[in-house]
């Protein structure tokens, strides 16, 4: 991302974001409320457009993209979402198979799909579960069936909308464990977007914070507990100092 800029009417929700994602690691982004984080995740794949700057993936314009390409683009990108955005009709199956049939521009054969579909849910722990409904799983579970829809498709890059948000923290650390897991395995690179602090700190290399459309500061876990900035580290140490985390 270089100069990234989105804005919704008069409100600039991306004002220059610069954030850079290497092979293989974890980023966690992380700030306030509001501060365009789940925008830019949008951004990325194409989802929504920017109005300035570029996002660049293997060097070409996300912008740029054909309809080929950017179907390309949302294969090796895999996006999970905040609220798992299951298909109540459908089984887990089914649900997993989805990106299969949408995003793949050669069809698979129906046992390539089942055994394509067995492989993700056994990545997440899920096995046996295909003929479920996603009502019949508990939360920790349906989370654990939207990354097995995303690990489906075999990305180079998987980017996380609050993987953990509504869970309790058993299933918050199962799910933390397992995208780490996942990740160390298969060499896949992520960003993950985040209010919890000790997620990031725990399965991220790099945090990033961002801050007023902007990325207020980057850094390994212990570089950004000792940010220059105070308004990173208090935010990070959940620290009203004076108001100063309220006035984010």
């Amino acid at each position: 991302m270089r100069g990234a800029r989105k804005r919704f009417d008069d409100h600039a929700v991306l004002d220059g974001v610069d954030l850079a994602l290497r092979r293989g690691e974890t980023v966690a982004l992380v700030g306030p409320s509001g501060c365009g984080k789940t925008v830019l995740l949008k951004c990325m794949i194409g989802l929504a457009p920017l109005d300035g700057g570029e996002i660049l993936f293997d060097g070409a314009s996300v912008a740029a993209m054909g309809d080929a390409a950017r179907l390309d683009l949302r294969r090796r990108v895999g996006l999970m979402f905040q609220y798992n955005a299951l298909f109540d009709s459908m089984t887990v199956g089914e649900n997993v198979a989805y990106g299969l049939h949408e995003r793949l521009s050669h069809p698979m054969a129906p046992a390539e799909v089942d055994e394509r579909v067995a492989w993700a849910l056994a990545c997440v722990g899920l096995t046996g579960t295909a003929d479920l409904r996603p009502e019949e799983l508990s939360g920790g579970m349906r989370k654990r069936v939207g990354l097995a829809r995303t690990m489906a498709l075999r990305p180079e890059v998987i980017l996380y909308d609050e993987p953990t948000m509504g869970l309790d923290p058993i299933n918050t650390h199962r799910i933390g464990a397992l995208i780490d897991g996942l990740h160390k395995s298969y060499g896949i690179a992520s960003i993950m977007v985040t209010h919890d602090m000790k997620l990031a700190f725990d399965v991220a290399d790099r945090v990033a914070m961002m801050h007023d459309g902007r990325v207020l500061g980057e850094g390994t876990p212990d570089a950004m507990r000792a940010h220059p900035d105070v308004r990173v580290r208090d935010f990070l140490t959940g620290t009203d100092r004076e108001g100063a985390v309220a006035d984010l």
